[in-house]
């Protein structure tokens, strides 16, 4: 990754005017996405507070392509349209699912020995 960050290949030309802000995100996106998957299988609670910050991340970086490619464009409410339906349908969508059905761990069986009242 670095090779393509000096080099400055992998980007075309379209979006040589936001080569920096598209580099960090990068950058920050693919370590946090990286982390919340580690943070999974570890149960850990600060999955959700990377996950929610890579989200942020990523609206920002759709946001970034959208202006670049929005100018090119002739239908202009078309792609708007299919800009928002596609980020809210396969990046916010699964994020507010994922927050809403938070896994809530259960009390350990032994902890809970003599609590019970039958």
């Amino acid at each position: 990754m670095f090779k393509i960050f000096v080099i400055g290949s992998g980007l075309r030309e379209e979006y040589t005017v936001f080569k920096i802000p598209i580099y960090v995100l990068y950058f920050l996106i693919l370590p946090l996405l990286v982390v919340t998957f580690v943070c999974i299988f570890k149960e850990s609670k600060k999955m959700f507070t990377y996950l929610n910050i890579s989200l942020f991340l990523m609206i920002i970086f759709h946001a970034i392509i959208f202006c670049v490619k929005y100018q090119r464009t002739t239908n202009h409410t078309t792609y708007l349209f299919l800009y928002l339906v596609s980020n809210v349908l396969f990046v916010v969508g699964p994020v507010i699912l994922i927050n809403y059905f938070k896994h809530h761990p259960g009390k350990s069986e032994i902890e809970e020995i003599g609590t019970h009242s039958d």
